[in-house]
């Protein structure tokens, strides 16, 4: 997938894709910015969804991949590098790419992020809504898909600490 996307044969020519994509620093940078603000994204959402709907501050969807990496420690690599990096390409990539010149940005990013959060499939749509917003952010900021994999799979490995700590001990 990256392969293809650097030889961006199957990027559609559109509005957001004819503007130059940033280049490395920038998008390494901003992809640590948008980790910070992701973290903070899911914090505030987390806690409104706890106020307002009494929901588990905890995932049940992270649960499950967590204690898959106790058993499997391969399995880190599912959720540190395999799962941003395909959610990106499908959720901000394909949809955002595909639907920006039909329904704007604001459309486009919307639709995505409705997407994402009903395939996360654990009740936290708010939280993973308000990610999905915020990749797609920062995937139209840079133009570059490699910054909101970047800040997403720093914010997977965040949450997979306490089982990398482990495995590194």
């Amino acid at each position: 997938m990256v392969a293809w996307n650097s030889r961006k044969k199957w990027t559609p020519q559109n509005s957001l894709t004819d503007q130059p994509a940033a280049r490395i620093g920038k998008t390494l940078m901003t992809g640590v910015f948008g980790f910070v603000g992701a973290v903070l994204i899911q914090i505030v959402a987390m806690n409104v969804e706890y106020l307002l709907f009494r929901m588990p501050v905890v995932s049940e969807n992270t649960e499950v991949l967590l204690d898959l990496t106790n058993r499997y420690p391969f399995f880190i690599f599912n959720i540190i590098i395999f799962a941003p990096v395909m959610e990106e390409f499908v959720f901000r990539k394909a949809i955002v790419t595909h639907l920006v010149d039909a329904i704007g940005m604001v459309g486009a990013a919307t639709i995505s992020a409705l997407i994402f959060a009903i395939a996360h499939n654990d009740g936290h749509y708010l939280v993973y809504g308000s990610l999905g917003l915020w990749f797609s952010f920062l995937y139209y900021r840079t133009r570059n898909i490699a910054t909101p994999m970047i800040a997403h799979a720093l914010m997977n490995a965040m949450s997979a600490l306490p089982i990398l700590s482990q495995l590194i001990s």
